[in-house]
């Protein structure tokens, strides 16, 4: 069977990263998400935390650069960003997303990323960054519509 043929073929080797806050009522969702996707034939579908591979022995002080910067690399190898921002604990997400939109690649990442932001969270300057870099986002209100956007979107961008 060739790729065409089935699309799940073509699903199956995207490799997909979440980022969000895994403050203990997040966690759920984010997982749920990972979930959500895999079903559908995305099996690379993981969370950032999954991911990041830090040193055993790591200085204290070092720590949060060496985790920025296994993440920021990570941003840059994978088919696939996915920022979630629920109404709150959303510090790490939001360095992770400047980072990746600041850095030099990102207007070639641009159309695999996908900021997916709670209605309820104030984004005054997080707006003013997003309308100028001409991020992609989608304000969502509860978990389904979260888990929907983010196939559309991978769908719809999948050829790009």
């Amino acid at each position: 069977m060739n790729i065409f043929t089935n699309p799940k073929d073509l699903f199956k080797n995207r490799r997909i990263v979440i980022f969000g806050s895994y403050h203990p009522n997040n966690k759920p969702v984010l997982d749920r998400l990972v979930t959500y996707l895999r079903q559908r034939g995305f099996q690379q579908t993981k969370l950032a935390i999954d991911i990041i591979k830090i040193p055993e022995k790591i200085e204290e002080e070092t720590y949060e650069a060496s985790i920025l910067s296994e993440i920021e690399e990570i941003m840059h190898t994978v088919d696939f960003n996915l920022f979630i921002l629920f109404p709150n604990n959303n510090n790490s997400t939001l360095i992770e997303l400047t980072s990746l939109i600041k850095s030099l690649e990102f207007p070639v990442l641009r159309e695999k990323t996908l900021v997916i932001i709670n209605r309820n969270y104030n984004v005054s300057m997080l707006k003013g960054l997003l309308e100028k870099d001409k991020v992609y986002t989608f304000f969502y209100d509860n978990e389904v519509e979260i888990c929907q956007k983010s196939y559309v979107f991978i769908k719809q961008n999948i050829f790009i």
